[in-house]
C-alpha cells in the first residue's frame, strides 16, 4: 500500500484531577521512592462530529508521581491491529514512537496545537504515513522528574480517516479499480462520509460521481435536477450506483471537491446495463469548471443569485476561453470544434453554461450544457451534447430542442424524439 504524507492536527488538553501532578510546579516530594508515576484511565477522542474528524481533540487524566512531579508526557500513533480496540499489542511497529507533548501545553483544558513545530526535546513534528481507510489508535505514557516512565495509556476508541475525493483515493493506491468507496470532502465535520461511485479508468481516473440522472423516472411534471443539486447531499445513498435507482437524481455536493482542487467535469451517458465499472459508457464528454468558481466555489450553481429577468447575471457564454476556464471537450479531451467527432455539424461558438456563477437564469434553460448552433443563431440550443437542466429561480424547468446526448430532458414532451436524453443513465463527476 501506498500511502501519503500528511499532517494531523491534535488540540491536546489535559484535565485537571485530585492528586495530580503539576507540570509547571517543579517542587517535588524529598523522599525518593524510585516507584513510577501512575496514569490512570483511558484517552478519550472527541471530535466536532463524528469519528472522522480530522482535528480530534485528546483528553486523559493527570498522572500521579511518586516523588518529584511529572515533567513532560508523549503520544504514539499506530494502526489498529484489526479488533477495534486499542491496546499495547496495536504498538509493535507504531506509525508515530513516542514524541514529546510540549512543556507549554495550557493543563486548565484550553488545549495546545501541535502541528508543523518543533516539539520539546526532541524537534519531531507529528506526522502520519497513512491516510484514508485506516483505523487509528492513540497511546500516552507520562515522564517524572527522576526520568521514570508510566505505564501507557490507550485511546477508548479507534480513530478513522477518510480521503477527500476518489483522486486522492487513486493517488494513494493507484492500482484501485472502478468501485464503490468511502469519502469525505468537507473533513470538517460538517457533512459525514458516505458512499460513492469512483471511475478510476477513464482518462486516468479519480473521478468522484457528482450528479447521476435516471431519464425513466422523468414525468410530464419533474424532468429537471432537483433544486441545490450539485450544492448539497440529495438521495445520497443513490450515489454509489451508476444503475437505476428509486429516484430521477441524486447528487453529492460538489463545491469541497473544487476547493480540494477539482477543475473539470465528466459528463456520461449509459444504458442501465448493470454494470460495475466505466466499461459500458456510450458518450463521454469533458468541460472546465469555470474560473470564477474556481476563484469562489460557493459560486456553483448557486440558485440564490438567480433572477427571474436575468439581473445580475452575465448571461449566456458563447465563446470560449482557457482565461475563463469554459472549454468544452470531446471524449478524447479535444476541445470541441465546429464539426464534432461524431460527424455533425456545429458552429465553433460552444456554449459553456448559463452565467458566470454556473447557476439558472430564470426560466432560461439550463444551468450546464454544451450546445451547437446554426452559423446565424448563437443563442438557441440545437443538438446540445451535454444539457443538465435545472429549476429556474421563477419555478420553471428547462425547454429546448435538439437531441441530447448526456443529461437531463429539455421539456414535458416526454414521447419526443428530440428533448430527451440518449441514454438512460446521465452521470456527472468531478475531478
Amino acid at each position: 500500500m501506498i500511502y501519503k504524507i500528511i499532517k494531523l492536527l491534535f488540540f491536546i488538553s489535559i484535565c485537571s484531577c485530585a492528586g495530580g501532578g503539576d507540570l509547571n510546579n517543579p517542587g517535588g516530594i524529598s523522599a525518593v521512592t524510585n516507584s513510577p508515576p501512575t496514569l490512570s484511565g483511558s484517552i478519550s477522542i472527541s471530535t466536532n462530529n463524528e469519528s472522522y474528524d480530522r482535528s480530534p481533540t485528546l483528553t486523559w487524566n493527570n498522572a500521579v508521581a511518586s516523588q518529584g512531579s511529572i515533567d513532560y508526557y508523549e503520544i504514539a500513533i499506530a494502526v489498529d491491529g484489526g479488533n477495534a480496540i486499542c491496546n499495547e499489542s496495536d504498538f509493535t511497529s507504531p506509525l508515530l514512537n513516542w514524541t514529546k507533548v510540549p512543556n507549554s501545553a495550557d493543563n486548565s483544558g484550553a488545549g495546545y496545537q501541535v502541528v508543523n513545530s518543533n516539539l520539546d526535546g526532541n524537534s519531531n513534528t507529528i506526522s502520519l504515513a497513512q491516510e484514508g481507510e485506516t483505523k487509528y489508535c492513540v497511546s500516552v505514557r507520562a515522564t517524572d522528574t527522576e526520568e521514570l516512565q508510566s505505564e501507557a495509556i490507550y485511546s477508548s476508541a479507534v480513530y478513522e480517516f477518510s480521503f477527500k475525493d476518489c483522486l486522492q483515493i487513486l493517488t494513494a493506491k493507484p492500482l484501485s479499480s472502478d468501485g464503490i468507496f468511502t469519502i469525505d470532502p468537507d473533513q470538517d465535520g460538517g457533512e459525514s462520509p458516505y458512499s460513492v461511485f469512483c471511475d478510476m479508468t477513464t482518462d486516468g481516473g479519480g473521478w468522484t460521481l457528482s450528479i447521476r440522472y435516471d431519464s425513466s423516472k422523468a414525468t410530464a411534471g419533474a424532468y429537471a435536477l432537483a433544486p441545490d443539486s450539485g450544492r448539497t447531499l440529495i438521495n445520497i445513498s443513490e450515489m454509489s450506483s451508476i444503475n437505476q435507482q428509486t429516484n430521477l437524481s441524486a447528487s453529492i455536493n460538489i463545491i469541497p471537491l473544487i476547493e480540494n482542487g477539482a477543475t473539470h467535469f465528466m459528463h456520461v451517458g449509459k444504458a442501465n446495463d448493470a454494470a460495475t465499472d466505466s466499461t459500458t459508457y456510450v458518450r463521454t464528454y469533458f468541460s472546465e469548471i469555470y474560473q470564477v468558481v474556481l476563484d469562489n466555489p460557493s459560486n456553483l450553481f448557486d440558485t440564490s443569485l438567480d433572477t427571474s429577468n436575468g439581473a445580475g447575471v452575465a448571461g449566456a457564454v458563447v465563446a470560449w476561453s482557457a482565461i475563463n476556464k469554459d472549454r468544452w471537450f470531446e471524449s478524447d479531451f479535444s476541445v470541441m470544434t465546429q464539426t464534432d467527432t461524431d460527424g455533425n455539424f456545429y458552429n465553433d461558438r460552444i456554449n459553456g453554461g448559463e452565467g458566470e456563477a454556473m447557476f439558472t437564469n430564470g426560466s432560461r434553460e439550463g444551468a450546464l450544457y454544451s450546445s451547437g448552433t446554426a452559423a446565424t443563431n448563437v443563442t438557441g440550443h440545437s443538438n446540445p451534447k451535454v444539457q443538465w437542466g435545472f429549476y429556474g429561480n421563477d419555478n420553471t424547468q428547462q425547454s429546448y430542442g435538439g437531441t441530447t446526448y448526456v443529461g437531463t430532458y429539455c421539456n414535458s414532451g416526454l414521447s419526443a424524439t428530440q428533448c430527451r436524453p440518449e441514454n438512460e443513465i446521465n452521470l456527472l463527476f468531478t475531478r
